[in-house]
């Protein structure tokens, strides 16, 4: 399939430039998680044809081409499941095909998660949550159930997690925010719908960390940071809403099990009391 060859409109391209095509053509999703070094040596081009790749094709840089491959990949691979429902099977699927198609969509959908977030941040959001008397988890209604499963485990190691449903709590429990809360939107919509519960945490000061399926960029302040921002939205594929659940399902188990890590002996003591409480009333 010349797939990335018509994309990338080869004519205008050296015989290099020709190559390096192929070399991502013939296994995208290897080239999006090669370094620059990586890439140069297995595809024989330099660093400065590299470059010139991207400029040529007006992409800003190696990263802005990774996430533009990523999601027409993306896109090709999604393309062959149920359009109308957004399921990543179709009627006629034998459980097999079912079974390859899950794995399929699972793997992409965890390497978008570890490839787009920020685990500089991800320590400093540790931090936070550690220290934090609420953790406040703002998050679009359709992706309650990944909340409600994060919210179960990190009370259970003691944490005190919060996950208002309705516009009307979000409201409720955003004026009632202080310093010592941290609160986490995370949204495949555009920021601007949380734009008046972002202003009243910012008023409280209230620490503010962002997990969003759109790389839309939202200037943030000294107490905010992004810990992940996808290409999901602008891929446009039809089965995105299916990869979001997904990508932040991952997301919110990377923070579980990082949180966890920091004081294992007592969290897995926490469980086993627990364990074997619920196990002497049964």
């Amino acid at each position: 399939m010349d797939f990335f060859k018509k994309l990338f409109n080869t004519e205008n391209l050296s015989e290099t430039e020709k190559n390096l095509v192929e070399f991502i053509e013939e296994d995208p999703m290897l080239f999006t998680q090669l370094s620059i070094d990586e890439i140069c040596a297995q595809a024989f081009v330099s660093k400065s044809t590299l470059y010139r790749f991207c400029k040529k094709l007006n992409f800003s840089g190696l990263n802005d081409l990774k996430i533009y491959v990523l999601s027409i990949d993306t896109t090709a691979i999604y393309g062959t499941y149920n359009k109308s429902l957004k399921i990543p099977f179709r009627e006629n699927d034998n459980i097999y095909t079912i079974c390859s198609n899950l794995t399929e969509i699972y793997t992409q959908s965890a390497h978008m998660a570890s490839k787009f977030m920020n685990f500089q941040d991800l320590n400093s959001v540790i931090k936070d949550i550690q220290v934090a008397l609420n953790i406040i988890i703002f998050i679009d209604e359709e992706q309650l159930a990944a909340a409600e499963i994060f919210k179960y485990r990190m009370e259970k190691c003691g944490a005190k997690v919060i996950v208002p449903s309705s516009e009307y709590q979000k409201i409720a429990v955003a004026q009632v925010t202080n310093h010592q809360d941290v609160a986490i939107f995370v949204t495949s919509s555009p920021m601007i719908k949380y734009q008046e519960l972002r202003k009243t945490l910012r008023g409280n000061k209230t620490k503010i960390i962002f997990i969003k399926s759109s790389s839309e960029h939202i200037p943030s302040s000294k107490n905010e940071c992004i810990l992940f921002s996808g290409p999901i939205q602008e891929s446009k594929n039809n089965i995105a809403n299916y990869t979001i659940q997904l990508i932040f399902q991952f997301i919110f188990d990377m923070i579980y099990a990082v949180f966890f890590r920091e004081n294992y002996d007592t969290y897995q003591e926490n469980i086993r009391t627990t364990y074997l409480k619920y196990k002497n009333f049964s």
